[in-house]
């Protein structure tokens, strides 16, 4: 009787061992993506609701450590605010002992009025989200830009889709969620394309996105609930919101 016996030959021994290794890296491949997403999936967040005549803005000459806003002012609670150079804020941006009107990048900005458009004296603050369009007002006791503009009034704002607003990164938002409030909002990990959704799920109504990245951090009674490095190692600001 005769028995035939089959042979590979060496190419198809080779071809098959380096596809079962390619079979197994891909499913590694597989568990290491999901491990990935599962870890970036999730961020934390803070909200923090508070009426307009309870915040304020500080600043100095050039980038101060939070630690110095701290010794000088004795302020308890802060978050990072505007975008910065390596030597200042991005205008427009004013306090009580700063006042810079002109906007060389066209961002929407925030107001915070002490007077009517006529110049009439009020008893409460008022807060406005503007557009790059707006003309920053001599009255105003507080203005400070960002980008983009992410929610006015109840209605998500169209944002370009661009590295920029595309990447997780921790953000800083400041918003209000009901006439002359203050709402901030920090998240560790977020889209700004996704932010919209997201505030308005909070009840915010308006909202505008400050410095975030590396920037983004939160102070809340004398202690810091969100950084991302040791804080000696924190970054220099030119200035800080303050509650």
């Amino acid at each position: 009787m005769y028995k035939h016996t089959k042979w590979f030959n060496p190419f198809q021994i080779l071809f098959l061992f380096f596809s079962n290794i390619l079979i197994k890296m891909k499913g590694i491949i597989k568990i290491f993506l999901v491990i990935l997403s599962l870890s970036t999936a999730y961020s934390k967040e803070w909200v923090i609701k508070l009426h307009l005549n309870e915040i304020k803005l500080l600043s100095n000459s050039g980038l101060k450590h939070p630690s110095w806003f701290v010794s000088k002012y004795k302020v308890k609670n802060m978050v990072n605010l505007s975008f910065f150079t390596n030597k200042t804020f991005v205008p427009p941006y004013k306090d009580s002992v700063r006042f810079n009107p002109n906007n060389p990048l066209l961002w929407p900005f925030v107001s915070i009025d002490y007077s009517n458009h006529l110049g009439v004296p009020n008893i409460n603050p008022h807060l406005h989200f503007n557009r790059h369009t707006n003309v920053p007002a001599i009255w105003s006791k507080y203005i400070f830009a960002g980008t983009p503009l992410i929610v006015k009034d109840s209605m998500p704002q169209k944002i370009p889709n661009n590295k920029f607003t595309l990447a997780k990164r921790p953000r800083t938002v400041f918003g209000s969620h009901h006439p002359d409030s203050v709402f901030i909002y920090i998240n560790s990990s977020i889209r700004i394309v996704d932010m919209p959704k997201r505030l308005l799920e909070l009840g915010c109504k308006d909202a505008m996105n400050c410095d975030g990245g590396g920037s983004t951090f939160l102070y809340k009674n004398s202690e810091y609930l969100y950084i991302q490095s040791a804080v000696k190692n924190m970054r220099k600001y030119p200035n800080i919101l303050t509650w």
